[in-house]
């Protein structure tokens, strides 16, 4: 008899490698748009975001308020995937 994890893996069969890293390939981007989108800051620019584009409330041009929040977002994206990284090289 073997005890099972909550994976349906084998404890056997399971390395004992331990990872500290919190993305993958394939969920950086939607995991890490999730975790941006907890800081209130986010979501207060999505409000002007979405405030702006219609015509009688627009201060600005519809696409310059783009500029703040994807700048936010993407540099962001850039600090935590280099952090992965960093984590990732270490975990080997």
């Amino acid at each position: 008899m073997y005890a099972i994890t909550k994976w349906g893996v084998p404890l056997e069969r399971m390395g004992k490698q331990i990872k500290t890293t919190k993305y993958n390939p394939i969920t950086f981007l939607p995991q890490n748009i999730y975790e941006q989108f907890h800081r209130v800051a986010y979501i207060y620019f999505l409000f002007i975001l979405v405030l702006n584009q219609i015509p009688i409330l627009a201060v600005f041009g519809r696409y310059i308020s783009l500029a703040p929040l994807l700048s936010v977002l993407i540099v962001s994206a850039i600090k935590d995937a280099y952090e992965d990284l960093c984590r990732w090289r270490q975990d080997k």
